[in-house]
């Protein structure tokens, strides 16, 4: 089969994209990716080697990748609309291109923020009367108002009419979170045409011995080790463990181990430095994504933090699949569909977005017995195999794709 596969963020950006395309790829597809200029996203500037003069079109893993002019991406309001828009300018032009030199069988968008880009996926599969699949994994316009704080009702509304574009527009859409499926057919889409179809963990995600040889032992403090990795944006509430930290004084041998980089990371560096909490808060900076796993061996409970907001509570993070399949027990500071997916799990512990609270579910594991901490990891990794196996949930997308064909 001969698939678009569209996503303004594409490799050298980190995303799960980048290993869906090389599955595709792997099981005999003929992939063209239609992404934009790769940026850096600490600096929010173009990636090395990346510029709208150069590298405008490039390979990755056997597929063809095609790259459409975006701004920059800087962190205030206006630079990123640019950055957003830009994009959706550029592709629909280098769609249109793409619709006359080359034939295919399936669009398939990997609709991550903002949701603009799938624009460029409907020209294509307008043009050649194909099908179109959108993979939603972040929900708009909910992820404007709850992440980037648009509450302007006209504005807020307008992007609700481009979603019912795109949604319309759609063969299938994919959601990953059953509760992105409420709110699509609430605006008025055929509950038939959506489908719960949960991200997996790439394949460097796995559980490890803990190996005291390993350099990263003498990397990050000895003592009880609960690892957040990741991005550090305003989505993650990490002052929250800043929080938890000051009340857990009297517990020396508890490190919160913060493992990655992103817009906040300086901030919460500031605001535990405030606490006086910097011998149990510790800043790694950003990492490999191959080595997470070995970081998360090393440790005891792997932390999923998001602030309690309406988006991020029927949002299934993609850290859950993550922390699942390398088999650690996971501190959820968090409410809804990841909540509920640990509690279905028994793989860990929940607790509400509070220091408080968070210290608490925090204690709770830390008494336990190794053993019982075991046990909730050899549960992570069963409900791992049985819900979000990489395998099952590839073969269960080219049947989906197979019969829109």
């Amino acid at each position: 089969m001969k698939i678009l596969l569209v996503c303004q963020c594409f490799y050298p950006e980190n995303f799960r994209v980048n290993d869906l395309c090389r599955e595709f790829v792997a099981r005999g597809h003929e992939v063209t990716v239609l992404a934009g200029i790769p940026i850096n996203r600490t600096t929010g500037k173009f990636w090395e080697g990346y510029s709208p003069k150069e590298r405008i079109e490039d390979t990755f893993e056997g597929a063809r990748v095609v790259r459409a002019y975006n701004s920059q991406r800087h962190h205030d309001a206006i630079h990123l609309a640019m950055h957003y828009f830009t994009f959706w300018l550029s592709g629909n032009k280098r769609a249109r291109k793409l619709s006359k030199e080359e034939k295919f069988d399936m669009v398939f968008v990997y609709q991550l923020s903002p949701v603009f880009m799938a624009f460029p996926a409907m020209k294509v599969a307008k043009a050649q009367n194909i099908p179109l699949i959108t993979y939603t994994l972040d929900l708009w316009p909910e992820s404007a108002v709850n992440a980037g704080g648009i509450t302007f009702a006209p504005v807020v509304k307008w992007i609700q009419r481009q979603v019912n574009k795109i949604y319309k527009a759609s063969s299938k859409i994919l959601v990953s979170s059953k509760e992105f499926k409420d709110r699509i057919v609430k605006a008025g889409h055929p509950a038939d045409k959506i489908e719960f179809f949960p991200q997996y963990a790439e394949d460097c995600y796995k559980k490890l011995p803990k190996n005291p040889e390993d350099p990263i032992e003498n990397e990050i403090p000895q003592g009880f080790r609960i690892i957040f990795t990741g991005n550090m944006g305003t989505s993650q509430s990490l002052e929250t463990v800043v929080d938890a930290a000051a009340l857990l004084k009297d517990y020396p041998d508890i490190h919160w181990i913060l493992v990655g980089d992103g817009r906040d990371r300086d901030k919460v560096f500031e605001y535990s430095e405030e606490k006086n909490v910097t011998d149990n808060v510790h800043f790694t900076g950003r990492k490999p994504m191959e080595s997470m796993s070995r970081y998360l061996a090393a440790s005891d409970v792997a932390l999923l933090i998001l602030k309690d907001k309406d988006l991020f509570n029927i949002t299934l993070p993609a850290k859950v699949q993550s922390y699942m399949a390398c088999g650690i027990p996971v501190l959820g500071c968090i409410k809804g569909a990841g909540a509920n997916a640990i509690t279905d799990a028994n793989c860990g512990v929940c607790c509400d977005v509070n220091g408080q609270a968070l210290a608490e579910a925090a204690l709770k594991l830390y008494n336990m017995t190794p053993e019982e901490r075991q046990q909730l990891g050899n549960n992570a990794v069963e409900y791992s195999h049985s819900h979000f196996a990489k395998g099952k949930l590839l073969d269960r997308l080219e049947n989906i794709m197979g019969e829109l064909k």
